[in-house]
């Protein structure tokens, strides 16, 4: 077993992935496999990425997982690989398995609540068509707006959102910003309880219970 305290060479470390019979690939999508894009749906991955992630899961010994601020399903269809691999969407939020067996927590009313404020504040502001309706889940994109009206589009989301995440209980620090969008979910285990579906510029905000 690898010796994870140990001060270890990226050299010996490939020496010892290469001699062990399991192994896991846990990968970020956007900025990862495929370039950052403002038109999200044509952020396909980088040249060779799919015919090498596809090489490494002919392996079988090696699990590779993506995890991703996406719906999980919706990087099936830029990824291109078949069987896909296991994907955790929205931070993790949401599971889909290479067999198709979904996985969603169940939202308490005080998250579908506080979501259907956040959504109603974006329209108030005429901010819905930067918004991501995601399980559990919205997001709101400013990728490619120039950097003084994504401040201030930031600024007055916030203002709205986190009086939404007190009233909820929810944690304010939920309130997700990075790249260039925002996102607002629950946090697992805290106002959501898992079950499985057996049929089946550049930043971001996000509120999240």
């Amino acid at each position: 077993m690898l010796d994870t305290d140990a001060k270890l060479s990226v050299g010996h470390f490939m020496e010892e992935l290469a001699r062990s019979r399991q192994a896991a690939l846990l990968l970020d999508y956007d900025g990862t496999l495929a370039p950052f894009q403002a038109e999200r749906d044509r952020a396909f991955p980088y040249p060779a990425v799919t015919a090498l992630l596809q090489a490494i899961m002919n392996t079988g010994r090696t699990r590779v997982v993506l995890v991703t601020g996406r719906r999980a399903d919706e990087v099936v269809p830029l990824l291109g690989l078949f069987p896909h691999p296991e994907i955790w969407g929205v931070q993790g939020l949401q599971r889909l398995r290479p067999d198709g067996r979904h996985d969603m927590p169940e939202m308490e009313e005080p998250v579908l609540q506080a979501l259907d404020e956040a959504d109603q504040w974006l329209n108030r502001l005429q901010l819905g068509h930067l918004a991501e309706f995601k399980p559990g889940s919205l997001a709101v994109h400013w990728r490619g707006v120039q950097n003084s009206e994504a401040a201030s589009i930031r600024s007055r989301v916030m203002l709205g959102w986190l009086p939404i995440a007190v009233r909820a209980r929810m944690d304010p620090a939920g309130i997700r910003r990075w790249g260039g969008d925002a996102d607002v979910r629950p946090q697992q285990g805290r106002r959501c309880s898992h079950h499985s579906d057996r049929d089946g510029s550049r930043h971001a905000d996000g509120l999240s219970g």
